[in-house]
């Protein structure tokens, strides 16, 4: 009798209004699982089954760039899978341990059970950040940089030209925040992408050159000009210095060395002065066409 009467409160009509009726059997015994779902109403049930037929012409282009577009999956591992979906859909955290779970759970995947340790993301990067004048700054280094690039690529070329790029961006608008990165690119090795050596963060320009390790002259407005020794104009109403002749002195690597332009070059020391191989002046390009022109 009780056993009966178990089973007869396990047993849930749910009616729709609609004159159809859903029955539910739910074994409590087993976990909570529902063991069978009898519909006296199946149509909504087949509105929802799909088969090749059913699609159009618009499908059929969809359906023929279907291995085109995904081709590449074949080649990745079901972690790799993964943490390039989280990445390119940028999926919050909870998400990820959710499908990671679910894979885990229903279909025994050999995955992680963090997001963090799918993902790989580090551990220590707060520990290398450090203050500096005017800021904090990260950085990593030429050397790591490259280390890392080339942990999977083996190099064609035995000697690298790096190229050095430093520039500040703002984070948002409604902040002077801004961020001061240092990005290097190796320019005999057209296929490597451009790596991330370091990182100033403040609501200002970083102060001294010696604490960044990045900027080698400081442009000073008139005479500004980081190739010659020609004196700007400063024009109203654009608010710009403006340089409209060529017929002035170059500027040299021993000039830059012996500060030998007072109204140019500061007093502090740059780095890259350490380097006898490097010449200031050539070697360092400065003359973009967004500074010259555009600006």
């Amino acid at each position: 009798d009780q056993q009966e009467t178990n089973n007869s409160s396990n047993q849930r009509d749910f009616n729709s209004g609609g004159g159809s009726s859903t029955r539910f059997n739910i074994d409590d015994g087993g976990g909570g699982n529902i063991n069978n779902m009898n519909a006296d109403d199946t149509e909504m049930g087949q509105d929802c089954d799909h088969d090749d037929s059913d699609v159009d012409d618009y499908d059929d282009d969809i359906i023929a760039g279907w291995e085109q577009a995904y081709g590449f999956i074949d080649k990745l591992s079901l972690a790799d899978c993964l943490r390039y979906l989280a990445i390119l859909g940028n999926l919050p955290r909870s998400l990820v341990n959710l499908l990671l779970a679910i894979l885990k759970k229903k279909f025994k995947a050999d995955l992680p059970k963090d997001a963090r340790t799918l993902l790989k993301t580090p551990t220590r990067v707060g520990l290398q950040i450090k203050p500096i004048s005017g800021g904090e700054f990260w950085y990593l280094g030429v050397e790591k940089a490259l280390q890392n690039y080339f942990r999977n690529v083996i190099p064609e070329e035995d000697f690298l030209a790096i190229q050095i790029s430093i520039n500040g961006l703002p984070l948002v608008k409604s902040s002077a925040t801004q961020l001061w990165p240092i990005l290097i690119k190796v320019e005999n090795l057209h296929e490597a992408p451009v790596l991330l050596v370091g990182v100033f963060c403040e609501q200002a320009k970083p102060e001294h050159v010696e604490d960044y390790l990045g900027t080698t002259v400081s442009f000073s407005a008139k005479h500004g000009c980081l190739k010659c020794s020609y004196v700007g104009e400063y024009i109203q109403p654009e608010n710009k210095v403006i340089f409209d002749s060529v017929n002035a002195d170059l500027r040299t690597d021993a000039g830059f060395r012996e500060r030998v332009d007072k109204d140019h070059h500061k007093d502090w020391r740059t780095p890259l002065e350490d380097f006898n191989n490097v010449d200031i002046v050539e070697d360092v390009i400065v003359a973009d066409r967004l500074h010259l022109i555009d600006l």
